[in-house]
């Protein structure tokens, strides 16, 4: 299994804050069958804008040491970028990366409003051969209320990501609810 969405690098962003807990989570993720795990660390302006170098850099450390551990997962590049106009000049800037240096990207949006300039931004990816992944769409309240949106999203080309700890109703009741319903359909 391959973990897409993950805030595994320590002191970056909401995730790991430590070394140790980032081996204790890397761990954990191994011990339930993972051998690949992309982090993507959240990259929003103004307030998450940890450099690439930066996190390359964690990466090649945590690799080092993942033999020390008795880890054997790959550890991946990538980004969750909260949803911008300027999410191409982000990627061409190096400010933001897409999951290893492929065409998916995986965005975010705030919970509880729509963005208004949402198609905008996916036609925009899509325009660049880009391959936009909404991360936990089922989060988003304005989602709940109308599922329709996601629907048209993927129509448009854009890929889903649910959060495990939604579908096995560890979190979020509504929102694992929600998770089945879409993955039913």
């Amino acid at each position: 299994m391959i973990d897409l969405h993950s805030h595994i690098l320590p002191g970056v962003d909401d995730g790991a804050r430590n070394i140790d807990e980032t081996m204790k989570l890397l761990r954990e993720a191994q011990d339930v069958g993972f051998k690949s795990i992309i982090s993507t660390s959240h990259y929003m302006e103004g307030y998450y804008e940890t450099e690439i170098k930066e996190r390359e850099i964690l990466i090649q450390a945590i690799n080092q040491k993942l033999s020390q551990y008795n880890i054997n997962i790959d550890l991946y590049l990538g980004n969750e970028i909260y949803i911008s106009e300027n999410i191409i000049q982000l990627l061409e800037e190096k400010k933001a990366t897409t999951m290893n240096n492929t065409s998916y990207v995986l965005f975010e949006m705030p919970l509880n409003i729509e963005p208004i300039n949402l198609y905008d931004v996916v036609y925009e990816m899509v325009q660049y051969k880009l391959v936009p992944i909404l991360a936990h769409p089922e989060r988003y309240s304005f989602v709940q209320q109308d599922p329709e949106l996601i629907y048209d999203l993927i129509d448009l080309g854009v890929l889903m990501q649910a959060n495990y700890a939604s579908i096995d109703r560890i979190l979020w009741r509504k929102s694992a609810n929600y998770s089945k319903e879409i993955i039913r359909k």
